[in-house]
C-alpha cells in the first residue's frame, strides 16, 4: 500500500498527484507508527506539497493543515 502511495505522490499527471496530496492525512493516520520501518517522511511530504508549483496542489495541503496538526 504504502508504495504505491509513494509511487503517486511522485506520478508526473497532475491530477493523480492531486489525489496523493488529498488522501495525505490519511495515509498518516494509518501509518505513522510504521514510519520509519516504511521508510516515508510525512512531514517532507507536507512541505513538498506546499512548495509545489502546482496551485491546485497547494491549495489541497492547506486545507488538510488542521488535520496534520492533529496527528501531530
Amino acid at each position: 500500500m504504502i508504495q504505491f502511495y509513494k509511487f503517486i505522490c511522485e506520478h508526473k499527471e497532475e491530477h493523480i498527484r492531486e489525489q496523493a496530496v488529498f488522501n495525505l492525512p490519511c495515509i498518516h493516520l494509518l501509518f505513522k507508527k510504521f514510519e520509519s520501518d516504511l521508510e516515508i517522511k510525512f512531514d517532507n511530504l507536507y512541505l513538498e506539497f506546499a512548495q509545489s508549483d502546482n496551485y491546485k496542489v497547494r491549495m489541497i495541503i492547506a486545507k488538510s493543515l488542521h488535520e496534520a496538526f492533529k496527528l501531530v
